[in-house]
């Protein structure tokens, strides 16, 4: 969870002193405390292919990145209000630690979301694919509103604002494929990306 920490607060290498050491390691174990909550719907090909085809439509990149899985996930994932309260209390004492506990709360959703993953490769016996989500490249953001219909994302107290953005603010929501086996997703979507010369996270190629 640190290198992720230090990724979402532009760590390039620099010396990092032992009092923001100290900092980093406390607010780690903060964010680390919030279990958040989650839910998700497994779509079978087969059986869901017009409602599949209403998710992907219009995303091409989508569509080359996911290739061809048999069943795909969608999900939503929450740190909870009580963390967006969190972040606003620290923020009237220290907004330097507020910066490092958002840097945490981003960080902390994403392993949530890996430990949904984990979980569902178990029950279902295949191999969960990177997860995208709607506002990445051109899957529209606007594909959230049938994402939260569909899971009714409320129940784990998320909320849709008109403008597609997401309320506890350290929520996502998105999509993910199962495979019989290991999915190398060889397509980068980055390649296509208006900011891959400045953006630090090209994860997607070697599956990182």
């Amino acid at each position: 969870m640190k290198d992720d920490v230090l990724r979402y607060l532009g760590y390039g290498g620099q010396v990092l002193g032992e009092a923001l050491q100290d900092d980093l390691d406390q607010q780690i174990e903060h964010a680390r405390s919030y279990r958040g909550a989650y839910v998700y719907r497994i779509l079978d090909k087969s059986k869901n292919g017009d409602l599949i085809h209403r998710i992907l439509d219009g995303s091409e990149t989508l569509k080359r990145f996911l290739g061809q899985p048999p069943y795909l996930v969608l999900f939503a994932v929450s740190l909870g209000a009580a963390f967006d309260r969190q972040l606003t209390q620290v923020g009237l004492e220290s907004k330097a630690d507020q910066v490092i506990l958002n840097a945490c709360g981003s960080a902390r959703v994403e392993g949530i979301l890996e430990d949904m993953k984990e979980e569902v490769g178990l029950a279902s016996k295949l191999y969960p694919g990177l997860a995208y989500c709607p506002g990445y490249g051109d899957f529209s953001l606007a594909k959230q509103k049938i994402i939260f219909d569909i899971l009714k994302a409320s129940q784990i107290g998320i909320e849709l604002k008109s403008s597609f953005s997401l309320l506890p603010t350290k929520s996502m929501m998105g999509v993910f494929g199962l495979y019989p086996e290991v999915s190398r997703q060889v397509y980068n979507p980055c390649d296509g990306c208006l900011i891959r010369l400045s953006c630090d996270r090209k994860r997607c190629k070697n599956g990182k």
